[in-house]
């Protein structure tokens, strides 16, 4: 029991780190750009209880490899998350440079 409770607690604490958030938002783009052909890259990624996300240098390149955008600092709030209706409401969005 203690060790699940053990494991538990190590799995929480990757998920809540903003190394581990950037990995995985890291590999999901990496599909993406296979599948759009073309250049999308984050430095890092941080998400606070499903209610805040904030990335760094958010850059997106066009199918002709000119800059779609690039956002030092995007903030979003979420307002709500639900898995089982598939939606994520955000109530801000706030681009920064």
């Amino acid at each position: 029991m203690l060790l699940l409770l053990l494991i538990g607690g190590l799995l929480a604490t990757a998920f809540y780190s903003s190394s581990f958030q950037t990995i995985l938002a890291k590999k999901y783009l990496n599909s993406l750009q296979k599948n759009l052909s073309t250049t999308i890259s984050i430095d890092n990624v941080d998400i606070v209880f499903f209610d805040d996300l904030v990335i760094n240098n958010l850059y997106i390149e066009d199918q002709y490899q000119d800059t779609l955008l690039f956002v030092r600092e995007l903030k979003v709030d979420i307002n709500l998350f639900s898995l089982s209706e598939k939606q994520i409401l955000l109530e801000k969005a706030t681009l920064t440079d």
